[in-house]
């Protein structure tokens, strides 16, 4: 369904809320602020106790994707919180790693629901040396199934579903160990929750008819707030002063007036600041830092199929980024590498291409005008000469060994045109250099030998140039 890495390693996803008769979009801006939103009216309940019209849902999805800007598949829900139960439930002392399989297996103690019928996540209330407890939650199977479906026909993918008060209750700026009421007033129903440090603990719900008689079920709403409340005192609530936050469709500054006539608990709207009480779940969907499904934080009711998806994708995400590190480490190593290897293809290349014009010489000989009998005459005249060529080589040799210690030879030039050796060099005295002079003429293959008069002035550190006339022979 999804590639690539996970969605809980995305920053940015779309929020949906989804009520009886509309469904809301939000997409966000860089700062968080609201970048674009839309809202889907059905003029019929579009969700009672199952989807009633999947079709219609379709396409007010497709129709949220365009007219909210989403930039991205993935998206958080928020959804009414009537279809959700949630239970505190106390287990003994355990390990955090232990406690999903622990309620895993009280699941038929702590609800009266068929297993088999319903997803369930839990979050972590508290952690003693005595006990664990923690808040658990379940939604029908096939609510979460068909809204799914749809979300998926409308190429949108949901990474959390989560009850309208829990999405609520993370925004309100009252104090962790506070307690508060949230009343969702919506078009078709309302919601009383009772939330205790930032976890819904008790819902009621109140159907809403146009020929329901308001005054009372404002009546009986209270009547619920105040049950709630005295039942959370005697569990030991320390707070006998609750506070309740109005929210939903149909919240405003004059229905917390009129409110206040029937709740004689502190009544405040619950705003954030520009956003509409409509978009509120909506824009607190997109807002939140959704945490993937194993994580005791909070609660993500996914579907199983999709919570084991995702978390395969964490993992996959994770190895990616070992892995995007690891050549990160090893790329300039790579890099030499890659530039040596370059290096020697190119060199390569400028081989071959050298050796196939070589070749392309050697095998396109130019034989016009060259007469083949006189180049093989001539070559078997070489031949027979060879033996017979002589050189200075022998008398080089010899020159070598008989330089007296007296003598520093600096160089010897060879004239091959007038067949004279010429050596130039250093003499201790002038008698040194007479004497080496008088030794080179008893060579055999020395004709004669040169000395410039000019070389005999001095009589110390005598400086040289000897001419020897080679016989001709050599």
């Amino acid at each position: 369904m999804v590639s690539g890495h996970s969605p809980f390693t995305k920053k940015v996803h779309a929020g949906i809320s989804i009520h009886a008769n509309a469904v809301r979009g939000v997409s966000l801006t860089s700062t968080g602020a609201i970048n674009r939103s839309a809202e889907i009216i059905f003029p019929q309940p579009i969700l009672e106790s199952d989807i009633t019209n999947p079709q219609a849902l379709i396409q007010a999805f497709q129709r949220l994707k365009t007219e909210a800007g989403f930039t991205s598949a993935y998206v958080a829900v928020c959804f009414p919180e009537k279809y959700a139960f949630s239970r505190q439930y106390r287990l003994p002392k355990l390990m955090k790693h232990e406690i999903a399989e622990a309620v895993n297996w009280q699941i038929d103690k702590i609800f009266p629901f068929p297993k088999e019928d319903i997803y369930v996540d839990w979050k972590l209330l508290e952690l003693t040396t005595t006990y664990t407890l923690v808040l658990v939650t379940a939604v029908p199977k096939n609510l979460l199934d068909h809204l799914r479906l749809c979300l998926e026909h409308a190429g949108l993918y949901p990474i959390s579903f989560e009850p309208s008060a829990s999405a609520i209750s993370r925004m309100l700026t009252t104090q962790p160990a506070e307690e508060a009421i949230i009343l969702e007033l919506e078009t078709n129903n309302a919601c009383v929750t009772l939330v205790y440090r930032g976890t819904s603990l008790t819902t009621s719900t109140f159907n809403l008819t146009p020929a329901t008689n308001l005054p009372s079920l404002m009546t009986l709403i209270s009547q619920s707030i105040t049950a709630m409340v005295q039942k959370y005192l005697q569990k030991g609530g320390a707070n006998q002063t609750v506070r309740v936050y109005l929210t939903g469709e149909k919240a405003s500054p004059q229905m917390v007036t009129y409110l206040a006539q029937f709740i004689r608990l502190p009544l405040t709207l619950f705003t954030v600041p520009g956003v509409t009480s409509a978009l509120h779940l909506a824009y607190i969907a997109a807002k939140t830092y959704v945490l993937p499904p194993p994580d005791d934080r909070s609660i993500n009711l996914l579907p199983t199929e999709l919570q084991a998806l995702y978390v395969a994708q964490l993992k996959q995400a994770e190895a990616k980024h070992g892995l995007t590190t690891g050549l990160m480490l090893a790329l300039p190593s790579l890099v030499l590498c890659a530039v040596l290897w370059l290096a020697t293809v190119v060199y390569g290349t400028t081989i071959n291409r050298q050796i196939a014009a070589l070749q392309t010489n050697a095998s396109q000989p130019n034989l016009a005008g060259l007469n083949l009998a006189e180049i093989n005459q001539n070559a078997h005249q070489y031949l027979n000469l060879f033996p017979l060529k002589t050189s200075p080589e022998s008398l080089l040799d010899e020159l070598y060994r008989t330089v007296p210690p007296s003598i520093q030879l600096h160089h010897i030039t060879y004239d091959v045109a007038s067949h004279t050796l010429t050596l130039t060099g250093l003499a201790q005295t002038r008698a040194d250099l007479i004497e080496y002079k008088t030794a080179l003429e008893q060579l055999a293959g020395i004709d004669q030998v040169g000395l410039p008069l000019s070389a005999l002035e001095a009589i110390d550190n005598v400086t040289f140039s000897l001419n020897l006339k080679l016989v001709s022979s050599l």
